[in-house]
Formats: C-alpha cells, sequence, structure tokens
C-alpha cells in the first residue's frame, strides 16, 4: 500500500469525531483495508494487573467489556509488554503454542492472529489484534497496523474507558 492511500486512510479515521465509536468504526473499516481481518479486537491493558479489557470486538463470543487475564513470560508477553513490538502467531499451531484460549480463536474460523501494542511514552496500553485464516498474516502484515495504533492512545488513557462501544451492525 503506498503512502498517499495510507494518508488518505489516516485522515479519515482521524476526521471522525473524537467519540470512541466512530474511531473504531474508522479504524475497524481502515484496518480491513490495509491489513484484512475476520476478527478484529481491541484491547485496553494495565501492565500492573497484566489484565485487558475489550472496547471493541466484531466477534460476538468476544464481547466488549470481556476481561482476559494475560500470562507473563509468554511470546505474546515478551513482544507486547517487554519488547513493545507487534506479536504474530501466522499459523494455527502457532495459536496453539501462544494463546490458552486458543479454542475460541479456532472456533470463529481464524488460525493466524496478529496483536500490535499500542503505547504511551514508550509503555504499552493497549492492542490491536487481528484475525484471520491460518498462514494469512506474515511480518510485513504489522507495517500498516502500526500507522494506525496510535490513534487508540487517547482511549485507552480514558480511565472511563472500560466497557462503552460495541459493533455497529452494517446494512
Amino acid at each position: 500500500m503506498g503512502s498517499k492511500r495510507t494518508a488518505i486512510l489516516l485522515d479519515a479515521v482521524r476526521s471522525e469525531l473524537a467519540e470512541p465509536q466512530p474511531r473504531f468504526d474508522g479504524l475497524a473499516r481502515a484496518l480491513q483495508d490495509v491489513a484484512g481481518y475476520k476478527v478484529l479486537t481491541l484491547l485496553k491493558f494495565d501492565v500492573a494487573t497484566f489484565r485487558s479489557v475489550r472496547l471493541f470486538s466484531t466477534e460476538p463470543s468476544y464481547p466488549v467489556g470481556g476481561v482476559k487475564q494475560h500470562q507473563r513470560g509468554t511470546a505474546w508477553s515478551e513482544h507486547i509488554v517487554d519488547r513493545r513490538v507487534p506479536f504474530l502467531a501466522a499459523t494455527l499451531e502457532d495459536v496453539r503454542r501462544s494463546f490458552h484460549d486458543h479454542a475460541g480463536i479456532e472456533a470463529a474460523n481464524c488460525g493466524s492472529t496478529l496483536s500490535v501494542p499500542i503505547l504511551h511514552r514508550d509503555r504499552p496500553i493497549g492492542t490491536v489484534n487481528l484475525w484471520h485464516v491460518s498462514g494469512f498474516y506474515k511480518p510485513v502484515s504489522a507495517g500498516p497496523v502500526l500507522t494506525f495504533a496510535p490513534l487508540l492512545v487517547p482511549v485507552c488513557l480514558d480511565e472511563g474507558m472500560c466497557i462503552v462501544a460495541v459493533p455497529r451492525q452494517s446494512g
């Protein structure tokens, strides 16, 4: 994807109202365009408790407001928390090795995940999570998503942002 297209998509997302729902909806459209996904979730992460709360989800079985307890010392935590870089589980086998809740990912007919940290002052405060079929994501898939992750910093910093947004149904 060219830089002009990225700039157009960024402007479109920024032009949405400052309210979370339009921001999430705009981001979902842009991420579908630049990276593709079957499932998209946006999580607010608390490094002190190692817990995330789901702010947005396109998958009903992973509802907004759901809480996920992450495990320390995993490949995911090494990437997202320690190194503050994207985490890729490219295949179904990678997903099974990486996530204790892999059955839910499989039930959504997905077998490849990409998690991109949302950073504030070099501290992880959330993640953008994309799921697709096994083998869909490659290391280069993270680049376009990294461009959009900073747009979620204000939402993740909002103390009142715990359970607010649900994906809008199209049609």
